[in-house]
């Protein structure tokens, strides 16, 4: 996935109200846990309707937001997931016996 894509995960709308995350399986332990973190942001903003959606088209807290015209780190619901997802995976690496690496 991450060749494929350059991503290590991703969620999108699958069959009548499910959602569907991809996660690359070469991910380590953290590199797991902070991107199931960061998707997870992502279906707490598709499931609250902060992200949405249709025909093809991408609104952000109800504003059209052309993908074409914004990068990747200027989009508003990756800064939001960016900086959050951080605040959710130490809440997992608190209840998950897992070693984290020293990251620099």
């Amino acid at each position: 996935m991450k060749k494929e894509q350059n991503s290590a995960g991703m969620v999108y709308q699958g069959e009548e109200n499910t959602l569907v995350m991809e996660l690359d399986s070469k991910l380590d332990g953290d590199g797991l846990i902070d991107t199931i973190s960061h998707e997870m942001i992502h279906v707490k903003q598709i499931a609250t309707g902060l992200l949405r959606e249709t025909k093809g088209k991408t609104y952000w807290r109800g504003k059209l937001v052309d993908r074409k015209k914004v990068k990747y780190w200027d989009q508003p619901w990756e800064k939001n997931a960016w900086r959050n997802q951080a605040i959710l995976a130490n809440s997992i690496y608190r209840l998950v016996p897992i070693k984290r690496k020293n990251r620099k």
